[in-house]
């Protein structure tokens, strides 16, 4: 700080504070540009989701969902056909959506998958959801 002694230091000591007054004023909107533009949700919305799209995992979880689903789908497409009946369509149902749920959530274990197991636990779960609606 400038001490003031006479007109002159009193002159020199208001230019100094003005341009300080400017360049502090200067760096004051810049930093609200800045915390605007940061704020700004549009752009709140992309930093999220680039950082879920370049997450690592993203990628290999999106793969098992959509191997998940489309196997379930063909395995209904496969096992019931384009059966009209309503039963064919709860039953081809049902499997789809067990078969889509084993493989999104199992996806490692296919080599120690049993096939005869599989069915038991279809045919039973199928026999209690008949049993539900009375239909044998």
């Amino acid at each position: 700080m400038i001490t003031v002694k006479d007109n002159k230091s009193l002159n020199e000591a208001i230019t100094f504070l003005e341009n300080k007054q400017k360049s502090e004023g200067y760096l004051l909107k810049e930093h609200f540009e800045f915390t605007k533009e940061q704020l700004n949700p549009v752009n709140i919305v992309k930093e999220k989701f680039h950082d879920v799209v370049s997450s690592p995992g993203l990628k290999g979880k999106l793969i098992k969902g959509a191997i998940g689903l489309a196997s379930g789908f063909l395995t209904k497409r496969f096992v019931i056909g384009s059966g009209s009946g309503m039963i064919s369509k709860i039953a081809g149902t049902a499997l789809q959506t067990g078969v889509s749920g084993l493989l999104m959530n199992a996806p490692n274990n296919l080599e120690n998958l049993n096939i005869d197991t599989i069915k038991e636990d279809s045919i039973s779960m199928l026999q209690k959801g008949l049993g539900k609606l009375k239909i044998k």
